[in-house]
């Protein structure tokens, strides 16, 4: 049985915008944003790209470099502190 995305959760545009993150010059989601917004776990959208590779255009994954991981991880916790 095939799994389908929820959409019967409304999506905020404000919502998306405020998820992009500017990293190598280029706006990204990342990977637990958009498994948010389909409504599905990390998990399952890394395991599904990982299955249909071929059909994503080539600049439409990279993986974060372990300086970048730890910025990011630093700039959350700095904004969870803020709130």
């Amino acid at each position: 049985m095939r799994s389908r995305i929820d959409t019967s959760a409304a999506v905020s545009v404000d919502g998306i915008a405020k998820s992009i993150l500017v990293l190598r010059d280029q706006n990204v989601l990342l990977d637990c944003d958009l498994a948010d917004l389909y409504g599905v776990t990390t998990k399952r959208l890394n395991e599904r790209v990982k299955r249909n590779f071929a059909r994503f255009p080539i600049d439409f994954i990279f993986q974060l470099t372990a300086e970048e991981e730890t910025a990011l991880r630093s700039h959350f916790a700095t904004s969870k502190n803020q709130r």
